[in-house]
């Protein structure tokens, strides 16, 4: 059961890949353990997953994980999947 959610508007994927990092050891600190990452697909998100060590590059290997900074543990990422659909229905729309 998820037990956190924030938005983060206007970094970019640097940026938010340092942000994340930081929540990551945060919350390794308090004791909580962080199995799977929920993201929307932006190409930002996309970004900062790659810069953490997962890859979305069908020319490369695919990996849906990265290690955690503050315990070396997999953490998985998920797009998802009802936003997915309204990406591509907003992007149907646009295209007429």
């Amino acid at each position: 059961m998820p037990i956190g959610y924030f938005l983060v508007t206007g970094l970019n994927g640097t940026e938010r890949n340092n942000l994340l990092k930081q929540c990551l050891i945060l919350m390794g600190d308090t004791g909580a353990k962080v199995h799977l990452i929920i993201f929307d697909g932006t190409y930002s998100h996309g970004k900062t997953c790659s810069n953490l060590g997962a890859s979305f590059d069908i020319n490369d290997e695919l990996s849906f994980s990265f290690e955690n900074p503050y315990n070396n543990e997999l953490i998985y990422i998920l797009y998802d999947a009802c936003h997915m659909i309204k990406l591509v229905r907003k992007t149907l729309g646009d295209m007429g």
